[in-house]
């Protein structure tokens, strides 16, 4: 069966909306760049769009575009704060997929006020490699440890490549 959207648009027409939307999105976010005069104008623009069309993910990007860390000082935070509390999982799985493909950990476990969205992030998704840590934080240690050797299993060598440096956040 096929999904309809609006007036008949099936599922492949709601997909090839969501990617015209993210380049438009991709578009006002290098213009904004462009024309620091507009800056704001253009993101407002930008912020507008990924929330009617519930592009989180441009949403995640676009609340990151100036300092990322600490997150209090992102200019963002607040409305960050503001989309979790509104889609809930819906924003933090794509906020916290962004955080772990551009190597912003830190970012992510220092939000101690979304650690049960972070709970139920990392027991519906597959990110062994970093979840391991959020254990560790929650004192889970049984399961941390379990997680690292299930991870030593699966890697019979260890190259440079596979090897990552944390930085954990004090608490």
């Amino acid at each position: 069966t096929e999904v309809t959207w609006k007036s008949g648009s099936s599922r492949r027409d709601l997909s090839f909306s969501r990617r015209f939307v993210g380049s438009f999105i991709h578009v006002h976010y290098k213009l904004a760049d462009g024309f620091p005069s507009g800056r704001n104008d253009f993101a407002e623009d930008a912020f507008q769009l990924a929330e009617k069309y519930r592009d989180f993910r441009s949403l995640a990007a676009l609340c990151h575009r100036d300092a990322v860390y600490p997150p209090e000082e992102n200019p963002h935070a607040a409305r960050i704060q503001a989309y979790v509390d509104k889609f809930k999982e819906d924003f933090t799985t794509e906020l916290f997929q962004w955080y772990i493909e551009h190597g912003e950990l830190r970012t992510m476990f220092a939000q101690e006020q979304n650690v049960d969205y972070l709970d139920r992030f990392f027991a519906e998704s597959h990110y062994p490699y970093v979840s391991w840590l959020h254990d560790l934080g929650r004192g889970r240690y049984g399961m941390a440890a379990q997680t690292l050797l299930e991870e030593a299993d699966e890697a019979p060598e260890l190259s440079s490549k596979h090897v990552s440096c944390f930085v954990l956040p004090k608490r």
